[in-house]
């Protein structure tokens, strides 16, 4: 809890004045019947969400994303979203549902088999923003993190063990023809 305290403490004070400068521009700059569609960015990216918006109207590499002010705010909304909702997940699966903690090992590695097959086999308009798709990227640095603290010894093998299936995840995902179709999905995203 305490890292998305410190999460929160950092990144809302940018996001609001980003907001609140956005909207006196708006006010000022833009006509009428542009300000519906600039307030309605601003509350998707103020309520973390604006990843859905974006999912369902435009495609992130296309000539016409130029023109969507708070585009760049997916990225945070899917953050926000890996934050909050993990959190409340483990919660209710130690608290509530003790006879299959097993479950709280096992679900990681199968959202994460979930999220890098599921583009293979569904057609899925823009996954590019879809929280689902981008959860690998989270969960590898959370194995990053995790195999390099020294605290916790214990946990060693867990972690090896689950940065090797990553990283066969990741290799299919590169020599896989299938994913060719998927511009976002390539050698760099891995590198960086």
């Amino acid at each position: 809890m305490g890292f998305l305290v410190k999460r929160l403490r950092r990144l809302l004070p940018e996001l609001l004045i980003l907001l609140i400068g956005l909207i006196c521009i708006a006010i000022v700059a833009f006509p009428w019947f542009e300000l519906v569609n600039i307030f309605k960015e601003i509350t998707f990216a103020n309520n973390f969400i604006s990843n859905y918006r974006y999912a369902n109207t435009l495609d992130y590499f296309s000539d016409s994303s130029y023109r969507k002010w708070l585009l760049h705010t997916w990225s945070l909304a899917v953050e926000m979203q890996v934050y909050f909702i993990l959190p409340i997940f483990y919660y209710v699966f130690y608290r509530y549902l003790t006879g299959i903690r097993i479950l709280v090992n096992i679900l990681p590695i199968l959202v994460l088999v979930i999220s890098c097959l599921l583009p293979l086999y569904i057609d899925v308009f823009n996954e590019f923003y879809l929280t689902l798709f981008r959860f690998w990227e989270f969960y590898a640095g959370a194995l990053c993190y995790h195999f390099s603290d020294n605290r916790n010894k214990k946990y060693q093998n867990y972690f090896k063990t689950q940065s090797l299936l990553l990283a066969i995840l990741i290799i299919f995902i590169l020599f896989n023809s299938e994913y060719k179709q998927h511009a976002w999905i390539n050698y760099f995203v891995v590198l960086i």
